[in-house]
């Protein structure tokens, strides 16, 4: 830096920050010397360390304030999804992806304990429909798909049989 005072060149180093700042549009980087947490990224680490870490982290809990913040520093403007939407195919993929054997409860069925559960927090205020009704345009459209459904016998078949294996049965 040639003959320069120590105030000349703390001048000259803010102005190149600031050059720097303004033609990049980024932050400036963070210090050389300071160290990341890890050392380097998860995908860059050896399974060895990756599975060291995952140990380590095992059983923690963030706490309930924690919890708001991450929510609120991702909600809204700030959510990485915002005003994004998805493309016809994409949501093909993610239906297909989660149809069948990719449907995580595929296979399996609630047992009695966790419908009673399911069915009692939909009780009362808790329901979705409480306090509304169904305009006479949706009734029409239940009313009509209904009909349709009796008019196919297999359906009507088995529609009728499990009516007669429950009756008198109030258990979910």
């Amino acid at each position: 830096m040639g003959n320069f005072s120590p105030s000349i060149i703390n001048i000259i180093h803010l102005l190149k920050c600031f050059v720097y700042y303004i033609i990049v549009e980024v932050p400036l980087p963070k210090e050389k010397n300071r160290k990341r947490r890890y050392g380097k990224r998860m995908n860059e680490m050896a399974e060895e360390t990756r599975r060291k870490i995952s140990e380590a982290k095992k059983g923690y809990h963030h706490t309930e304030e924690t919890k708001r913040k991450m929510s609120k520093a991702k909600t809204g403007r700030k959510h990485p999804n915002y005003g994004k939407h998805l493309s016809e195919e994409t949501k093909r993929k993610l239906s297909e992806s989660k149809s069948g054997a990719g449907n995580p409860m595929y296979g399996r069925e609630h047992t009695k304990e966790t419908k009673k559960k399911m069915s009692e927090s939909k009780i009362g205020s808790k329901s979705p429909m409480h306090g509304r009704r169904h305009t006479e345009e949706s009734k029409e459209k239940m009313r009509v798909a209904a009909k349709k459904l009796w008019t196919n016998p297999a359906y009507r078949e088995k529609a009728l049989k499990n009516l007669k294996q429950n009756r008198g049965k109030n258990d979910i």
